[in-house]
């Protein structure tokens, strides 16, 4: 067998005090990394440089990007509750505030501003309530990808045309009292509305109703850094462990392997000889459960075989 690499030991990237359920989940996210870069030459290189190139993280991270979207999807019900209230409130005495708006501000444009923020609320209660029927029923995170990207469309819109209102009505200070109303009004739609854009954003805003949304995200950040790091440890170390899987395949090169076999032992390998703090026993157990879940009928056999002999 190859001597292992003269420098220390590191630790592991997954980290030892999380639950098997996450070092499992880390292990196969790995395993899919590898599998996706298969037809490329494994090299250092940046988490960027990975994602420019075919994006696996899309397959990777669909599970925990539908909990997000599902999480992201409540909160945005749970924060614009009373958004149509606000809305209804604007329209209050709408053609005769259009009216007055050509006299009373910027002439056409307020007035057109205004209609079309009318028409935006519209829209935007109406995929609220969409989107509130879909969260009971639908199991299909497509559904309510679509309507999401909606709102989000719908919310920059009103955004947009409330800012112009509020800006055209903030100098004038005698108004008549529908305009006066509508004055008011503007600027509690344009909280909701920015707290809708927030809830869009990577990071939304902190409040009981997005604790949930803001666990996940972290949840995922760690996960495809824990992933990212575990790449660069496989791949910094690939000539030594593709030279010592060589030795124990009895004339069976790394490259001839089924592409998920050779994944999951370049990750086996590469723990057994570079992560101190992992018990060998472990990594050998969960690489063939990993090879048992995504390899073909003879995969967990075929590593438990390889690894038992050449364990360090």
């Amino acid at each position: 067998m190859p001597s292992s690499s003269s420098e220390p030991n590191a630790g592991s990237p997954i980290p030892q005090k999380s639950s098997p359920a996450k070092r499992r989940q880390v292990r196969e996210a790995a395993v899919q990394l590898l599998h996706a870069l298969r037809g490329q030459e494994l090299s250092e290189e940046s988490e960027a440089a990975i994602d420019s190139r075919q994006n696996p993280w899309t397959l990777i991270l669909a599970q925990s990007d539908e909990k997000i979207l599902r999480l992201r999807a409540k909160a945005l019900l749970h924060l614009q509750q009373n958004r149509a209230a606000k809305g209804e409130a604007i329209a209050k005495n709408g053609s005769q505030v259009a009216t007055l708006l050509k006299t009373f501000a910027d002439e056409q444009q307020s007035a057109t501003s205004y209609r079309a923020l009318l028409k935006t609320e519209e829209l935007v209660a109406e995929n609220l309530d969409l989107l509130r029927r879909q969260l009971k029923s639908s199991k299909d995170s497509s559904t309510l990808a679509e309507t999401l990207n909606e709102l989000r469309s719908h919310n920059e819109s009103a955004h947009r045309t409330c800012g112009t209102l509020i800006e055209d009505l903030r100098e004038t200070i005698e108004l008549p009292t529908p305009l006066q109303a509508t004055k008011k009004s503007l600027p509690i739609l344009a909280e909701s509305i920015s707290t809708a854009r927030s809830l869009f954003q990577s990071d939304p805003l902190s409040r009981s109703e997005t604790a949930a949304l803001h666990k996940a995200l972290a949840e995922q950040a760690s996960l495809k850094q824990a992933v990212s790091e575990l790449y660069q440890l496989i791949a910094s170390h690939l000539t030594e462990t593709d030279s010592i899987l060589a030795e124990h395949l009895e004339n069976f090169a790394p490259e001839r392997l089924a592409q998920v076999d050779r994944a999951v032992l370049r990750l086996a390998v590469t723990e057994l000889h570079h992560c101190s703090d992992v018990p060998h026993a472990v990594v050998i157990n969960e690489a063939i459960e990993v090879a048992r879940r995504f390899g073909g009928n003879e995969s967990a056999s075929f590593v438990n075989g390889v690894l038992d002999a050449l364990k360090p």
